[in-house]
């Protein structure tokens, strides 16, 4: 039998890094079982997010995810190792000011073009979405 807390029960706290939806379903499908809860989740159609949080917070407040130095796994978060970490073997990058935002990547590489370039560019885009307009119509 599925159990559902009273709303006085529902415990509420801060996951600050939250996992991928599917660790997060396999770390609260593993709490209830250790509690002996039937949750009535199916692995395929997993609840969202802010729910699975809640519901883990209300199991376990004291969860690994809701410490402050909770970080998850490369692996979790979908992204591979080679998408993160950018060889310097060359040492191509050694030395550059390093570029905190992507307007301030925007502005350097729009400052390398002349006034008389810019317009060039600003033209030959304007050219192509015409073109790509005149396309759909056809």
């Amino acid at each position: 039998m599925a159990a559902c807390p009273k709303n006085k029960l529902v415990v509420y706290k801060i996951c600050v890094k939250p996992p991928t939806k599917a660790v997060l379903a396999e770390m609260l499908e593993t709490e209830a079982a250790a509690q002996e809860i039937e949750l009535g989740m199916d692995m395929d159609h997993v609840p969202d997010r802010a729910w699975m949080i809640i519901a883990l917070a209300t199991l376990n407040p004291e969860h690994e995810i809701f410490s402050k130095s909770y970080q998850p796994a490369i692996a979790e978060r979908g992204l591979a190792a080679n998408q993160i970490f950018v060889s310097n073997a060359d040492g191509f990058f050694t030395g550059q000011p390093r570029l905190t935002k992507l307007s301030d990547l925007k502005v350097k590489a729009a400052s390398c073009f002349t006034k008389q370039e810019k317009l060039q560019i600003m033209m030959e885009k304007e050219k192509a979405r015409i073109e790509r307009a005149n396309q759909r119509l056809d």
